[in-house]
C-alpha cells in the first residue's frame, strides 16, 4: 500500500450527556490546531441527531505519514488522549486509504 496516497480517518465517539459540552469545547481546539497541520486537508466534526452523545470526526490527510504526525502532535496528546478519551463511553476509529491516485 502506498503510504503517500491520501488517508481518511473516521472516528465515532460516544460521550455521556454530561460530558458532551466539555468534550466539544476541547474538540474545538483540536480541530483548529489539526487544520493548521501541514498534512491535514480536512477536519470536520459532526453530531449524530439520532444518537445523542455521538460525535463523528471526518479527518483527511495527505498521507499516512501526516496521520502519524497528527497523532504525535502536542494538541492530540494533550486534548484527545489526555482529556477527551478518558471521558468517552465508546471509541471507534477507522483508517481508510485511497486506493487510486
Amino acid at each position: 500500500m502506498d503510504r503517500a496516497l491520501p488517508v481518511m480517518v473516521l472516528a465515532e465517539w460516544d460521550v455521556a450527556r454530561e460530558d458532551l459540552d466539555p468534550v466539544l469545547a476541547r474538540l474545538a481546539d483540536v480541530a483548529d490546531a489539526s487544520r493548521a497541520e501541514p498534512g491535514c486537508t480536512g477536519y470536520d466534526v459532526y453530531l449524530d441527531p439520532e444518537l445523542p452523545g455521538r460525535i463523528v470526526l471526518a479527518e483527511t490527510y495527505a498521507s499516512a505519514e501526516a496521520v502519524e504526525a497528527h497523532k504525535a502532535s502536542p494538541h492530540y496528546r494533550e486534548h484527545v488522549l489526555g482529556a477527551i478519551v478518558p471521558r468517552l463511553v465508546r471509541r471507534r476509529v477507522r483508517v481508510l486509504r485511497r486506493t487510486l491516485p
